[in-house]
């Protein structure tokens, strides 16, 4: 590469039209695969599917629950799963803010309504952000961490 007497270069690669489309379909390609992971991941949830929930959570994952606890492990979230959605009364209705997808990882922020019953049998509802962070592995989208915060 020359430059010219401005310090400006004169010999710059061109641009490799082909490549840039090809890189460009890619993104778009893996965008639209995150977008049919997350739609599986929150299908799951809303009809208790333990088994399709657990298909897109990563082996290494961690969970923050809503009160604070963190839980880590495919195991432990697993577990946690289990539990609350054998619990018939909840409802959760999430509405997507943003999703952004690069490369080989991906995230969705979600606004959240959940109705579900007190210890008393009281109807209560709480409505808080979601954040979801994937990442690519072995040709899947899977679930890396999940933030739960109440308003």
């Amino acid at each position: 590469m020359s430059t010219t007497a401005g310090g400006g270069c004169t010999d710059l690669p061109r641009h490799d039209r082909s490549h840039v489309a090809t890189v460009r379909h890619l993104e778009r390609q893996r965008t639209v695969e995150f977008s049919q992971a997350l739609d599986a991941h929150l299908t799951a949830i809303e009809a208790r599917d333990l088994e399709g929930y657990l298909a897109t959570v990563h082996q290494d994952a961690s969970l923050i629950l809503p009160n604070g606890t963190l839980l880590r492990g495919r195991e432990a979230i697993a577990e946690f799963h289990a539990g609350w959605f054998a619990d018939p009364d909840w409802s959760l209705r999430a509405e997507t803010v943003r999703v952004e997808a690069g490369g080989e990882s991906a995230f969705a922020l979600l606004s959240v309504v959940y109705d579900d019953l007190d210890p008393e049998g009281k109807p209560y509802q709480k409505l808080y952000y979601l954040t979801l962070y994937f990442t690519r592995a072995d040709g899947r989208w899977l679930l890396v961490h999940d933030q739960n915060t109440f308003c």
